[in-house]
């Protein structure tokens, strides 16, 4: 006496046997979906820790090739100064030829002639969690 009425005539509809397969599809595309966002947020988190845990430190080239000496001094000190802080779990000077590759895409070969003052970098890590005082440490 009761019988079951839809509002939605999709069993006298030939095409509602795709139904089925179209939610299906769209699940999986949804699935797709989420699994690639967990994948870019775990990609952006770990590229925010590398970014978050350095410091790059500059010191100022002399003006004279004679003061090499005096600009060695500086960076010993630098080190010195950086090792010592709380928070920094190691400081290391970057060498000239590392410089020079980073710097070849935007100079060229110039970058290499030696008539360019390049500063000296000294690449800082810190401790995970740390919070280090760069303005107190500069």
């Amino acid at each position: 006496m009761l019988a079951h009425r839809s509002d939605l005539p999709l069993d006298r509809d030939a095409l509602s046997r795709f139904l089925p397969w179209l939610i299906a599809f769209m699940v999986y595309l949804a699935c797709l979906a989420l699994a690639g966002m967990l994948i870019l947020g775990a990609m952006a988190e770990r590229w925010d820790a590398g970014v978050s845990g350095t410091l790059t430190v500059q010191i100022i080239p002399s003006e004279s090739p004679a003061a090499a000496p005096k600009e060695a001094r500086r960076i010993e000190a630098a080190l010195k100064i950086l090792r010592t802080t709380p928070g920094i779990a190691g400081a290391e000077v970057i060498g000239e030829g590392r410089i020079m590759a980073l710097l070849e895409p935007w100079l060229g070969s110039i970058g290499g002639s030696g008539d360019l003052p390049l500063p000296r970098l000294i690449d800082v890590e810190l401790k995970a969690g740390a919070e280090v005082d760069t303005a107190a440490l500069s």
